[in-house]
């Protein structure tokens, strides 16, 4: 089904590889591991980017829990601009297979 996605639309396919590599990305994030490790019980596995900041303001800089956690906020950026460039590559696709496709 790729192989069909690319060989129609490349643009398509971009998306779909972007799509994949954001989940990838997120399926990487272990904010909530890393929490509970150093004994910061949190209520759910998604913790939210302001309580990672807040975190790193609270401890001393050459930890290496607060590398863990700019690693986390790195790796949840990475996230959100895939997410957002898969999307723009969807709206992209269908708007070339509309007026341009065969």
């Amino acid at each position: 089904m790729f192989l069909y996605i690319i060989k129609t639309t490349p643009i398509l396919g971009f998306a779909f590889l972007f799509f994949l590599t954001g989940i990838l990305l997120r399926l990487l994030d272990n904010s909530a591991s890393l929490f509970l490790k150093n004994k910061i019980f949190v209520e759910s596995s998604y913790v939210s980017k302001s309580m990672i900041k807040k975190q790193i303001k609270n401890t001393e800089n050459d930890t290496i829990f607060v590398k863990s956690l700019k690693r986390v906020l790195l790796l949840r950026r990475s996230h959100d601009f895939l997410m957002i460039f898969s999307l723009i590559f969807l709206i992209l696709g269908i708007i070339s297979n509309v007026f341009f496709g065969d």
